[in-house]
Order: structure tokens, then sequence, then C-alpha cells
């Protein structure tokens, strides 16, 4: 995340919370741009402007109700801040390719649709800033980085059905990347209805010096039917078993810290990695702007 993009996340809360339109020159008293400015920054950061950010939280979030909840598609689109059931039906057809009430009778039904209803509601607004970079210096030397006292336990979890997208990509461009994978996998999840049940994560597949081999992706309470090949979406399934398990609080620049830690756990305990590590991102950027306090869980399956 560039420091622009930091500055930003007033903006980001202050659009996500609302759901009536948020002019361009609001945006850009809580930036300090002109509105012009605060827009082509929004665009260029967030790959869409301020209303149609705006307008994609708003819809995803009254599929999630639309789904989840018994609610009258009017009420519904009122609590979206739509003025009429013909405003709401037009952009969400627009959006989603079918009209609410056919979204609403798709085959598959939420086994937990609180839960579902939440992550959708809570994850909208910040998919495309997980694992974004906040630092755009050059990663500190060992002896420079804080010691952050990690609170490590060994766990045994079920393996989670996924949706997800791989790539490999260079180190440095991780963010960058993940900012194109979990909103295409978020979105093709809510385009279809499908329910899931905790934050976006990234799988660390492989490492190299300079690459990642990575899959991001939602968990989802059933295994989906396989996605076309054009979308590029696959289904998976986060490994069940035992893990080492932390919570790292703070810039997701500084998660290396928290391997470090678990690493060195595993030695103490006379443990093993049994399998790729991933991370599970817990706080909403823009909810909590300041990154000193954002929470990502860790999970590393282990053997031993």
């Amino acid at each position: 995340m560039t420091t622009e993009l930091r500055h930003l996340l007033p903006a980001i809360n202050q659009l996500a919370r609302s759901t009536q339109p948020v002019g361009l020159d609001i945006v850009g008293e809580l930036v300090h741009l002109s509105p012009g400015r605060a827009q082509r920054v929004f665009r260029s950061l967030l790959a869409e402007s301020p209303s149609d950010y705006h307008q994609r939280v708003r819809l995803q979030r009254a599929a999630a109700l639309l789904r989840g909840t018994e609610s009258r598609i009017l009420d519904i689109a009122v609590a979206s801040g739509f003025n009429s059931h013909e405003a709401f039906t037009r952009a969400f057809s627009r959006s989603f390719g079918r009209s609410p009430s056919a979204y609403r009778r798709m085959d598959s039904s939420w086994s937990s649709a609180a839960v579902a209803v939440c992550v959708a509601a809570q994850t909208a607004p910040c998919i495309s800033l997980y694992g974004c970079s906040v630092d755009t210096q050059s990663p500190r030397p060992r002896k420079e980085r804080r010691l952050m006292a990690y609170e490590i336990e060994q766990r045994t979890i079920e393996a989670t059905p996924m949706l997800f997208q791989a790539r490999r990509v260079e180190l440095e461009k991780t963010g960058e990347a993940l900012s194109q994978i979990l909103p295409a996998v978020f979105g093709y999840a809510m385009e279809h209805g499908i329910e899931m049940t905790g934050p976006p994560f990234v799988r660390y597949v492989e490492f190299s010096p300079a690459f990642a081999s990575l899959e991001g992706g939602v968990p989802t309470a059933t295994r989906a039917d396989p996605p076309p090949a054009e979308n590029d979406v696959h289904v998976g399934e986060l490994s069940g078993g035992k893990v080492a398990r932390t919570v790292h609080r703070g810039p997701y620049d500084t998660l290396i810290e928290a391997y470090e830690a678990i690493d060195r756990w595993m030695g103490e305990q006379g443990v093993t990695a049994a399998g790729p590590l991933w991370e599970v991102y817990l706080t909403d950027p823009g909810e909590v702007p300041d990154p000193k306090d954002w929470e990502t869980e860790i999970f590393w399956p282990i053997d031993g």
C-alpha cells in the first residue's frame, strides 16, 4: 500500500459505511485532495472509481442478505440505499446477471446464513486491500526488526473447502497480485451465491529467493462445483490435521517475523513443517485504518 492508499482509508471507510451517495467533494475533503485528484488516485489504486466502489459494496452486501435472510426484497433495497424496488432490480441485474428474486431462488442454501452474511458484509469493502504493502521502503534488516511476543499453539483443525486462484509472482509484487486475485474469487462466490465461512486467505505453496507460488481465495461451506476454465477460479481444500497457529498484529510487510517465530517454535518443540502455510486476514483495513492494529492469523501444518 502506498502512502496515497493509506491516506484513502478514511474515504474507503466512509464509502463502505454509507448507504447513501457520497459525493466526490466529500471524498476529496476526507483525503485532503481536490475532487478530481481524489477520483484519479482512488481509481489508480483500487481499480474502480469511488462511485463504482460504493455501488459494488452495497450490491454485494444486498446479495448476501438475499441469500442469507428472509427479508423482503424491497426492505433489502431500501436498507441498501436504493429508493425503489425497480432501481435496485436494475442495478442488481446489471451486476449479477439475474434479478434479485432469481438470485434468491438459486439452488444451494446457506447452512450458516448469519455467519455467511457477516463474512460477505465485512469482506466486500476491503477485498482489494488484503495483503497490501504499507511500506515502500526495503524490508527492515533482521537486527532492526521488533521483537513481538507471539503466542504460538498447536491445534488440530478440520479440512476446509475453498475457492481460489493460483499464481506465481515476484515476491515484491505479492500485494499487487492479491489485489487482483481476491476480488476475482470473492466476486465469483458472490455472483454464484456460494456460502463463504470466513475471511480471505493466501496459501504460499512454494517460495524461492525471488518468486512465490501462491493460492488466494475464500473458505466455503461445501465443495463448490468446478467453475468454468475461463474464470481461472478453482475448487480445493485447506488441509486439516495438526497445525502451528498464531496471530500477527501489525502491517502485512512484517508478517515474515511471525513466520520466523513459528519456525523457531517448531525447532524448540521438535516438530517439522508438513505442508505450505497460509495466512487469514482478520482485520478490515478500511474499518481499522492504522496498520499496527491489523490482525492476521497464520496456520502452518506440522508433523510430530
